[in-house]
């Protein structure tokens, strides 16, 4: 599991939940082809009923609820203010990063409920992994595979086997084992990707299932080479 940034949806479990939440809804809610097709979908119920559907947990998914309101601020819906109501006071119940939790305030603060769509204004993993700028990204020498800097820790995109620590003047290398990059399970022998040559899978159901976020890190990687 990677993360990328400090905002929300710079994470792998913000992803994965996401998805699980565009399950439950019945809609691509990250990334759909159509964003205002998905936006009149939501303000039509679909969104209050996901909301309610989440309510009703017990115990209480609070980070999946804070996602929910971000993924529809994110396309504009029209929240009813007693989940607006409900989202102030929890996000910050939440294991979000601080810097997502601000930014989520943020969002609650300006957003306008009117139809007009919030901007998130986060980099992908793929914007990150091409910025020849970015300081969130180190290659390694040892593996060849690229680690990504979260508050001075760099934690593996891909993880070909497992190595020991190695402490620096100014990072610290985790040490860490081969692991899918869908279900996390830990794995000697991966597949990996032959175009990116850096997702990893422990079958072809894992990498048919992660292909939704993948392919924008996988294509990206292809252009550039």
């Amino acid at each position: 599991m990677g993360a990328w940034g400090y905002g929300l949806f710079q994470s792998d479990p913000d992803l994965d939940h996401a998805d699980q939440l565009s399950e439950v809804a019945g809609v691509d809610l990250l990334h759909p082809e159509n964003p205002a097709k998905v936006r009149r979908t939501l303000d039509k119920g679909v969104l209050a009923k996901t909301f309610d559907r989440y309510l009703a947990d017990k115990p209480l998914q609070k980070y999946s609820i804070v996602l929910l309101g971000a993924l529809a601020m994110m396309l504009g819906a029209k929240i009813n203010a007693k989940y607006m109501n409900v989202l102030r006071g929890m996000y910050n119940d939440t294991e979000l990063f601080p810097q997502s939790k601000k930014q989520f305030k943020s969002g609650l603060d300006s957003y306008r409920n009117d139809g007009t769509p919030w901007d998130l204004q986060c980099p992908g993993v793929g914007d990150v992994v091409n910025d020849p700028n970015s300081d969130a990204m180190r290659e390694s020498e040892a593996s060849g595979s690229i680690l990504i800097n979260v508050g001075g820790i760099f934690e593996p995109m891909r993880a070909p086997g497992p190595r020991a620590p190695r402490t620096g003047a100014s990072t610290t290398e985790l040490s860490y084992e081969p692991r899918c990059w869908k279900c996390t399970e830990v794995k000697e022998k991966l597949l990996v990707c032959i175009k990116c040559k850096r997702a990893a899978y422990c079958g072809k159901d894992c990498q048919k299932g992660d292909w939704k976020h993948h392919k924008k890190f996988c294509v990206a990687a292809e252009s550039k080479n």
